[in-house]
């Protein structure tokens, strides 16, 4: 059997991980692997890019965990990337990913991956590496409903939990990503949550009733190109409200995109329902500037006059 060589024995890491549920626990995966031979830190897609930069002659491993680099540095991160200075295992498809991965080496150890949500590909790249880690074991079932939810698996079973394990990610009463990601570093166990948590859950669960009736309230239907979409609007309904608002529309309704516009901006999210004509969010991007996963993405602000013209003529 082929020795399989550690790329990050001796090594110390920079692990800059996606702020978000799945970007966080691929965090904790790393801390379990790396422990004091590394710092983590979470970031949002926007800043990796100068992050990277500012490190990347310095550090002897850069590793990104559900989260990628823009191709206007592709240019002078390929030299970083070709020697694995600079690690990316991610599985966001897009222009940025695929455009870098086009031009990646076939030995490099960076991995693309659209299957599966980025910290099942952190967990499972490093268990490779540390078989015998038991840290690393125990947050197998934390992965599986980062997996869940993030991918957008609304036929599990275990999809609802997913999604209110989720809603424990809030700057304002909850965790912020740095702190979701020691959270189940520490405490791995999905389904031991503290009074704490459990209240944090309460009562956004509350706000999410408030939630609720404004998606209802403002909600437009219309025919564009054969599909149907919903398109509405809420300050920040969580994830679980989405979904409650979805299945209450579809009980009447054949519908194949669901838009949730923010109030005060132009950036929106988008869902696929199960039943939907349309397989792949990102081929509505010319029309309607949506991108991210197949079922599960968003409109960025940059993006929505391809929407607001759509808008125009129905």
């Amino acid at each position: 059997m082929k020795k399989i060589i550690n790329p990050f024995e001796n090594k110390f890491v920079v692990n800059f991980h996606h702020a978000d549920f799945d970007g966080a626990i691929s965090g904790s995966c790393c801390r379990a692997a790396f422990g004091e031979n590394a710092v983590y830190k979470a970031l949002g897609i926007p800043k990796v890019t100068s992050e990277v930069d500012l490190i990347k002659d310095d550090a002897e491993i850069i590793l990104l965990t559900d989260i990628s680099i823009e191709t206007d540095a592709l240019e002078r991160f390929l030299p970083y990337i070709n020697k694995d200075k600079l690690v990316i295992w991610d599985h966001h498809i897009n222009e940025h990913s695929k455009e870098i991965f086009s031009n990646m080496p076939n030995n490099t150890i960076s991995i693309l991956d659209e299957d599966i949500c980025g910290a099942t590909i952190t967990w499972l790249e490093l268990m490779k590496y540390y078989p015998n880690n038991q840290k690393l074991q125990d947050l197998e079932e934390i992965v599986y409903f980062s997996d869940v939810y993030d991918m957008w698996r609304i036929d599990n079973k275990d999809f609802e939990y997913a999604v209110t394990l989720n809603d424990l990610l809030d700057y304002q009463i909850g965790y912020t990503p740095d702190q979701f990601r020691d959270r189940w570093f520490n405490k791995p166990n999905p389904f031991k949550l503290t009074k704490k948590e459990q209240k944090i859950i309460d009562t956004k669960k509350i706000r999410g009733n408030r939630n609720l009736i404004e998606l209802e309230d403002n909600a437009i239907l219309f025919e564009y190109k054969n599909i149907v979409v919903v398109m509405t609007e809420s300050k920040s309904p969580t994830d679980y409200i989405k979904m409650l608002f979805m299945n209450s529309v579809l009980e009447s309704e054949q519908v194949d995109m669901f838009i949730f516009k923010y109030p005060g901006t132009t950036q929106s999210s988008v869902r696929i329902p199960n039943g939907s004509s349309i397989t792949d969010l990102n081929d509505w991007y010319e029309d309607f500037g949506c991108k991210g996963h197949k079922k599960a993405g968003g409109i960025p602000a940059k993006e929505y006059p391809k929407l607001q013209k759509v808008l125009e003529t129905i």
